[in-house]
């Protein structure tokens, strides 16, 4: 058995939280294909031509940066409350990245993410209730606009609770338990509202059904909202960490330290989120292993 005290820390996530909106009567969203009559003739379009509504992305995503949506007085205040960070693990050189990247006009703080469909926003915590609509929005048309930390400072753990690999491990990801993302998640929330009431946007909506009373300007409830509706945006990361010898789970040639044999390649070896989605750093990664894989074999 090989100690490694840092398998399972460094957890991060790309979380996320989302406003709800009733399409306007005419408008049609994802919400189209409840109806069987729809859907049969949504199908027949995508087998005929490819056309149709399933040949959509599904999704459009943008991403802001939190200095243009801060004050400048703001953005410091962020900082320091970063630099002087009690909440995580970082070390001083990633507090100071982060905390810098916060006043980069050119850094996509938050990923903004329009789903086309209904959601239920009070169950975050069930993938299967979440993604259906609310009893009351049935036969409606609706979309959801999320706001995704892209790099939060919130860190968590993972963690075996037996050596039996039938049972679940246990996990913590932590999710706001850094202040600063609550102030960072704030902006996003306010920048949705800001796009729901700007032409030619807010001619398509009818009204807000989740939630229906919110107040932006009150910090606490935008807290208290954030904290019940926080989901994941499936980009977990970090958890066997490349780093120097005692820091990382990994070396830079992605061995466990300590044990033989044993290389990981996948999201857990980085040690810091990107600020997208990480499926192009995974395939990045995947490639350079093949390229230490065949250098240590010398093919």
């Amino acid at each position: 058995m090989v100690e490694n005290a840092r398998v399972g820390e460094n957890f991060q996530d790309h979380p996320a939280s989302g406003l709800g909106y009733e399409l306007v009567d005419g408008e049609k969203s994802l919400d189209m294909l409840q109806n069987e009559s729809e859907l049969q003739a949504a199908m027949t379009s995508y087998m005929s031509d490819k056309s149709g509504p399933l040949s959509s992305g599904g999704a459009a995503v943008g991403f802001v940066s939190y200095a243009d949506l801060s004050t400048p007085s703001e953005i410091r205040a962020l900082q320091e409350l970063i630099l002087s960070d009690k909440y995580t693990g970082h070390d001083e050189a990633t507090k100071e990245l982060i905390a810098d990247s916060l006043a980069d006009h050119n850094y996509g703080s938050l990923q903004i993410v329009l789903l086309p469909a209904t959601m239920n926003l009070s169950l975050p915590y069930s993938q299967i209730g979440l993604f259906q609509p609310p009893p009351e929005q049935l036969g409606k048309q609706g979309i959801v606009l999320a706001a995704c930390l892209a790099r939060p400072l919130s860190m968590g753990t993972i963690h075996i609770t037996s050596s039996d690999p039938q049972i679940d491990p246990r996990i913590d990801p932590g999710y706001l338990t850094h202040p600063a993302d609550i102030e960072v998640f704030a902006k996003g929330l306010e920048i949705i509202t800001k796009i729901v009431d700007t032409s030619p946007f807010k001619e398509k909506i009818k009204r807000r059904y989740h939630p229906v009373e919110f107040d932006l300007g009150d910090r606490k409830s935008v807290e208290e909202y954030l904290r019940r509706t926080c989901a994941t945006e499936y980009h977990p990361i970090g958890t066997v960490a490349m780093g120097k010898k005692g820091v990382g789970a990994v070396d830079d040639r992605l061995k466990v330290w300590g044990a033989k044999g044993l290389r990981v390649v996948d999201a857990s070896v980085m040690p810091l989120h990107v600020s997208g989605n990480i499926v192009s750093t995974v395939y990045a990664i995947a490639e350079k292993a093949s390229d230490l894989i065949k250098e240590d074999w010398e093919l």
